[in-house]
């Protein structure tokens, strides 16, 4: 919700940098960042709410840098899911992440590896 909520400001008005903390971020239990699916999922929908409402943004943020953002997520999302032993969804969410990079090895490697596991 942070992030949907500094990408629509950020989208729609003016920034600047100011070099100093504004605020401070206090972690407890019902944060969603202590669910590692769930902040996986969540910034995954965020940035995906945000190219499909601001199609600019992927020119300004450059087409490669959005890619790698967005898969590295769909990685981390199938190695929990792996690890959890829900082998099906780890399998569709690094098939997401190499159809953004289909040249990057290390999904490579863990989509081959979870299809010879799986036999």
């Amino acid at each position: 919700m942070d992030l949907d909520l500094a990408l629509r400001l950020f989208m729609n008005c003016r920034v600047r940098y100011i070099d100093e903390s504004l605020f401070y971020y206090r972690k407890h239990e019902g944060n969603i960042g202590r669910n590692e699916e769930l902040r996986l999922t969540e910034n995954i929908r965020v940035i995906e709410k945000l190219l499909h409402h601001y199609p600019e943004a992927r020119q300004i943020l450059g087409e490669g840098k959005v890619s790698r953002r967005l898969a590295y997520r769909y990685y981390r999302l199938a190695k929990g899911r792996w690890k959890r032993g829900c082998y099906e969804e780890a399998r569709q969410a690094i098939g997401a992440a190499l159809s953004l990079r289909p040249y990057a090895a290390k999904y490579r490697f863990y989509q081959l590896r979870w299809q010879y596991l799986a036999r």
